[in-house]
């Protein structure tokens, strides 16, 4: 079984997502730059000028087993967050991959 997991995060922690990513290894996956969100009054990105910076997406398809370490991974990324920034994963179970 596979796992296709989304994530969306603010481009200025990219270096910190990708880390965690590599450090699992994994080696396949696309991203979505340069996005414009908006997440509600306190985490606004429309990447203007009252509002700089975009968001991102990182699209993963992986085995279910190496999938379940990287969300691990990923949960305790957003739990010790220091400063409030757009982070979120979005994880699917994949019917089929071909």
């Amino acid at each position: 079984m596979y796992k296709s997991i989304r994530i969306i995060y603010d481009s200025a922690i990219r270096c910190d997502v990708i880390k965690i990513v590599k450090g699992n290894g994994i080696q396949k996956c696309i991203e979505y730059p340069n996005l414009k969100g908006e997440w509600g009054k306190d985490l606004k990105h429309l990447d203007n000028h009252i509002w700089p910076g975009t968001d991102s997406v990182l699209l993963i398809i992986e085995e279910a087993e190496k999938a379940k370490q990287l969300i691990d991974n990923l949960r305790n990324y957003k739990e010790n967050m220091e400063y409030e920034v757009p982070f979120f994963v979005v994880v699917v179970n994949v019917e089929e991959f071909i």
